[in-house]
């Protein structure tokens, strides 16, 4: 099963609007086959990988992601797309950042972190400004915010 968020960007021409997280586990849902890239545990499955699409639905490139994961975010805007936080396992959060030219497909280098590991975070994005806020903090709901600079 593949699961769709919210396109990040309101823009039809724009590349990032066009990546999705790969999903097909997680809780409630029949686990995928970890043979295909998932790594499952306690009902929680991650992966690293990510498949772009174009807006015809046919994927044209995949990207891999600094660490499996999954309920991640995901903003773009123009060519730059952003992943941060997710669960790496079934109880403990990442704060993993990931930023990539998908124009390009080039993963660009960075050892941006978010401030603290959580999963089921909101972001957006405005121009080279990307902001994460609140999310699950290995548990609790987390108050936090992280404003990164995405040049």
């Amino acid at each position: 099963m593949i699961r769709r968020p919210p396109r990040s960007t309101l823009s039809s021409s724009s590349a990032a609007s066009d990546v999705y997280k790969r999903q097909g586990g997680g809780e409630g849902v029949v686990e995928p086959n970890p043979g295909q890239g998932w790594s499952c545990e306690a009902g929680v499955c991650v992966s690293d990988a990510v498949d772009c699409f174009n807006s015809s639905g046919s994927r044209v490139m995949s990207l891999t992601l600094s660490e499996p994961r999954s309920r991640l975010a995901a903003v773009g805007s123009h060519c730059r797309v952003v992943f941060a936080g997710g669960r790496n396992t079934s109880t403990v959060g990442s704060a993993a950042v990931d930023i990539f030219d998908v124009c390009k497909g080039l993963r660009i280098m960075t050892s941006v972190q978010l401030s603290v590991p959580r999963a089921d975070l909101a972001g957006a994005i405005i121009g080279d400004t990307a902001v994460f806020i609140g999310g699950n903090q290995n548990g609790t709901v987390s108050d936090g915010a992280d404003v990164l600079t995405i040049k």
